[in-house]
């Protein structure tokens, strides 16, 4: 699941993952995500840290809280890059933080070494 409001950004990054053959569902905030998700699980969860209606890191307190999402693979995505997000990322149970503008590559690193890991 990719979750980005900025409707560019989620269409790369949903890009690069479609064509790693991946089946992607495209969110527009947390809360959104919440939604689609249904009560079903996900093999991974992109998301960026600061979007209207909910955010990254509630949106991954709130899968961390379901049963059978607590290992769920995370990866934010954002531009701020400074020690206080840091430690808030870390609390939240995200595997890997990639800052803007992310490269391709560091992305899909990213996404092979944590799908390999489950």
């Amino acid at each position: 699941m990719v979750v980005e409001d900025d409707a560019h950004v989620r269409e790369l990054v949903s890009i690069i993952l479609k064509r790693d053959g991946y089946e992607v569902v495209e969110s527009i905030n947390g809360k959104d995500a919440l939604i689609k998700l249904n009560g079903e699980n996900i093999d991974m969860l992109i998301t960026d840290l600061n979007m209207p209606e909910m955010g990254g890191l509630e949106l991954v307190r709130k899968l961390r809280n379901r049963t059978g999402s607590e290992l769920t693979p995370v990866i934010m995505i954002t531009s701020e890059n400074h020690e206080s997000i840091r430690i808030k990322v870390e609390k939240a149970g995200i595997n890997k933080w990639i800052l803007k503008p992310c490269i391709r590559k560091d992305l899909k690193k990213a996404i092979r070494k944590l799908m390999s890991v489950n």
